[in-house]
């Protein structure tokens, strides 16, 4: 179904905690996987526009689909091109038997 349109190469990391010498929670991230993956920008729909009255300062949204990975949580966050992103929505299955993932994802600004 979608093999041929995961053409771009993603980094899914997930996070790991420690604590520093103070106690406090540190995270870092760990590389959990490299796949290929389909990626398509969102564009904000039209009755999101009507229902906010004015249409608030635009959060890039990226699709992001790939094979089905059981262990993939949305703690975890992707890394394309230099750039990252955090998940902000599903996951969720996509096609029958457990075939694909899809995310929503904005990017990481710090």
């Amino acid at each position: 179904m979608w093999v041929g349109q995961l053409d771009r190469r993603i980094t899914i990391e997930a996070p790991t905690v420690t604590q520093d010498a103070y106690g406090a929670a540190v995270t870092s991230w760990r590389l959990f996987a490299v796949v290929w993956a389909n990626m398509q920008d969102t564009m904000p729909s039209r009755s999101e526009a009507v229902t906010q009255g004015v249409l608030s300062q635009a959060k890039n949204q990226t699709r992001v689909r790939f094979r089905y990975i059981s262990t993939f949580t949305s703690a975890m966050r992707i890394v394309h091109d230099g750039v990252t992103y955090n998940v902000v929505g599903g996951p969720a299955e996509i096609g029958g038997r457990k075939e694909y993932i899809e995310i929503m994802c904005e990017e990481f600004t710090s």
